[in-house]
């Protein structure tokens, strides 16, 4: 993400009131768990908390994912038989 999406998700939530052009557009709003508004604070530790949640889901996908690829390498000790030595 570039410096422009960084402001944007954390500027614009608290100047609209807890909205962003797309929760705007479905009328949905960002709200403390008390009902209260959103502050900067708030907005910062949402995006941050995100960020963790997105890397580490995407790490395990990746993980999950490369599982079939890494169970058909051969060690490297049965690349070469004995009798080729």
């Amino acid at each position: 993400m570039n410096s422009i999406d960084f402001l944007y998700y954390l500027i614009i939530p608290v100047v609209w009131a807890g909205f962003t052009v797309g929760k705007r557009a479905v009328n949905i709003q960002i709200v403390r768990i008390n009902g209260k508004k959103i502050g900067f604070g708030t907005t910062l530790k949402r995006y941050i908390l995100a960020g963790l949640v997105y890397g580490v889901t995407l790490g395990i996908g990746l993980l999950v994912f490369s599982l079939p690829f890494y169970s058909q390498l051969q060690p490297p000790y049965e690349m070469f038989p004995p009798e080729c030595t």
